[in-house]
């Protein structure tokens, strides 16, 4: 999977979900999570990784380089962005594709 395929569909898929594009806040007043900043809240990621991944029958997360940590989205802000989509790239051509969709209720 090439990353400007994964870009172009990306791209797509949020023009019918627009929503998806926002960030969500603490509303002050009454405590409650709000989207708002449409077009700010998608994050897409592109990141390589100089390791291999080796065939196993059964790969467990945590058999990947770094204990599968390289592939986890950070986000240490109260303000968080609905769906980070990352891109990760081996050494050996193998790509992995993380996404993570904020839920609010």
């Amino acid at each position: 999977m090439l990353f400007s395929r994964l870009k172009t569909a990306l791209e797509c898929l949020l023009n019918y979900y627009l929503h998806l594009t926002g960030v969500r806040h603490m509303n002050t007043q009454d405590n409650l999570p709000i989207v708002n900043n449409l077009g700010s809240g998608a994050k897409l990621i592109e990141a390589v990784c100089s390791e291999i991944l080796l065939e196993t029958p059964s790969l467990q997360f945590t058999d990947l380089p770094h204990g599968g940590n390289l592939l986890v989205i950070e986000s240490k802000s109260s303000i968080k962005k609905l769906l980070p989509v990352q891109y990760t790239k081996f050494a050996c051509g193998s790509v992995a594709v993380g996404a993570h969709i904020l839920h609010i209720a």
